[in-house]
């Protein structure tokens, strides 16, 4: 088992729970911003999981106020395109990277930076793989 007081940090080329974290984070983050973050790194400590996202914020915002602005602030896809919704995508997604409940999610986003961080807190802690290769259909 992983030392909960070491952080498990996603860098280029590593494999791994970090990784699938950031892959999947990202994604959602494509889904509302219209962008992936230039660029992304996920911390593991115990049962708390923090995403930075760095290039990221502005676009997000930018699309955030547009959907705010409209009649009807949803995706093409007809799914909202709201925070709320994106709190709740987010969460979705790393529970199921994790294979943990989410208990917490704290998100701060600096437009001035452009840098946002997302905290999630487990029910408890992940178990931490390295060198995983994803299984045929999973």
């Amino acid at each position: 088992m992983a030392d909960p007081e070491t952080p498990d940090t996603v860098t280029d080329g590593e494999t791994g729970l970090p990784a699938e974290i950031t892959r999947s984070l990202t994604s959602v983050w494509n889904q509302y911003a219209g962008q992936r973050p230039g660029e992304a790194a996920t911390e593991i400590r115990g049962n708390r999981v923090e995403c930075v996202l760095s290039d990221a914020v502005r676009p997000l915002d930018a699309r955030f106020a547009a959907a705010e602005a409209e009649d009807d602030p949803s995706t093409d896809s007809g799914r909202p395109r709201t925070r709320s919704a994106f709190r709740n995508d987010a969460i979705a997604a790393v529970g199921r990277v994790t294979g943990r409940r989410v208990v917490a999610f704290v998100s701060d986003h600096n437009s001035g930076s452009d840098v946002a961080t997302e905290v999630f807190l487990l029910d408890s802690a992940p178990r931490v793989t390295r060198n995983r290769v994803p299984l045929p259909g999973s």
